[in-house]
């Protein structure tokens, strides 16, 4: 792993691995054809700067997010053409505005304990390894030493991962994505032994041996709203979009679930139709031609969705060689550095990403919390919900960026580092 100070998360492909298969749908909702539509993002930044007239209307949390997933769908449900475009171009302003400071306001009033050996088990794709590269730093802060694990999505190498943890003594353990069911019965020995283990992205609950889990999956809920309500709002309601899917991964299902519920009840002149693709798609590189063959059958699309924006790596390329480049726009979800120098280039138009480096020091903090003997629910509010497009992306994309931008220089303060 790299050193501490490196600060280089490449925090691309950035999938959580639940194994969950889901089911395969294909879906078009009808409107007025827009063949030959040209891109729109000087409108929606025109709307976006004029949005502050219908944010009273209180759609959506604060961009350090709200006390609840709930609060951040209720994102306008009007039924009219109209009232949606407003919703959606009042949420996307909100999303846009830098976060001030981090959720997570008490400090930590106990003495936090040094030389802790923390485990971070990785799924063993580039994200999760850059969770672990975001975790040996903000650990360092504490004085700790975390120790990279690497795991897959399959059961076996979950379990055996987790039995590696509990043979070697760890003092505190942390994970993304993964379901207990898989290692109970290390859980159990770990509870017994009073080591922490904190979760992130995952839909199990606290206990049981999970002393805290931060940004669960259903916080991509929130994700797949914000991302249709910026289609939404850049089309001016009348978008027809593609949108691929990628049932294999329960977490992104619950995202792609919420980008349909939000363009059926605020857009009811933009469609959608659905692909999915197989967890293959990764490890065998076809995504672009896929997207490619998705295009050409259905010619209406202006508007492409990807529920993991890691499969716009080499579309841009495979657009302009089937001569679809300026025929549609892209935009995605749980972003990488490669998405973001796309988007910097103009080649894709947004993401709403996954908040990595604020999500890990949030990890870190509730790991302090429990050594420390304080209460935990305050490392699990809501990491912040944001939208990068060429205009708000952060000038450094060298490595993945925090939403908030001292997120570091919070957590340390809090922590009386």
């Amino acid at each position: 792993m790299p050193a501490s100070g490196g600060n280089s998360y490449t925090a691309d492909n950035l999938i959580i691995l639940d194994g969950h298969q889901g089911e395969h749908k294909h879906m078009r909702h009808q409107r007025q054809s827009l063949a030959g539509s040209s891109p729109r993002s000087t409108r929606l930044t025109r709307r976006v700067l004029t949005a502050a007239t219908v944010l009273s209307i209180g759609i959506l949390g604060t961009a350090c997010g709200s006390d609840s997933v709930e609060d951040n769908t209720e994102l306008g449900s009007s039924s009219s053409s109209s009232g949606g475009v407003a919703d959606a171009t009042a949420a996307v302003s909100k999303a846009t505005v830098v976060p001030a400071s981090i959720a997570v306001t008490e400090p930590i009033t106990s003495p936090i304990p040094t030389g802790k050996r923390i485990a971070y088990v990785s799924c063993g794709v580039p994200a999760c390894n850059a969770q672990a590269e975001i975790a040996t730093e903000a650990g360092a802060v504490l004085g700790w030493q975390v120790t990279t694990i690497q795991a897959t999505s399959a059961p076996a190498d979950i379990q055996a991962a987790m039995q590696q943890v509990v043979r070697d003594g760890y003092d505190g353990v942390m994970y993304a994505g993964f379901a207990q069911e898989s290692f109970r019965r290390e859980l159990a020995e770990l509870q017994a032994k009073n080591v922490p283990v904190v979760a992130v992205s995952t839909d199990d609950k606290v206990g049981d041996g999970i002393t805290a889990i931060v940004r669960p999956s259903s916080d991509g809920v929130a994700s797949g709203t914000l991302g249709a309500q910026y289609i939404i709002a850049d089309s001016d309601g009348k978008a027809n979009i593609g949108l691929i899917n990628l049932p294999a991964y329960k977490s992104v299902g619950i995202l792609t679930d919420a980008f349909k519920g939000t363009v059926e009840t605020q857009c009811p002149d933009c469609s959608y139709s659905q692909e999915d693709f197989p967890n293959t798609v990764f490890s065998k590189g076809d995504g672009p031609a896929r997207i490619v063959a998705f295009l050409r059958a259905n010619p209406k699309i202006d508007w492409l969705f990807l529920s993991n924006d890691a499969l716009a790596v080499g579309l841009p390329a495979a657009l302009k060689s089937a001569g679809l480049a300026d025929k549609v726009q892209i935009g995605g979800a749980i972003g990488g550095t490669t998405n973001l120098a796309m988007i910097k280039e103009g080649q894709q138009a947004f993401t709403v990403p996954t908040p990595l480096v604020d999500v890990v020091w949030q990890q870190t903090d509730a790991m302090a919390r429990a050594f420390a003997n304080q209460p935990v629910e305050q490392s699990m509010k809501p990491t912040p919900l944001i939208v990068w497009n060429q205009k708000t992306i952060p000038a450094d994309i060298s490595s993945f960026p925090p939403a908030v931008p001292t997120v570091r220089e919070d957590f340390t303060t809090l922590w009386g580092k």
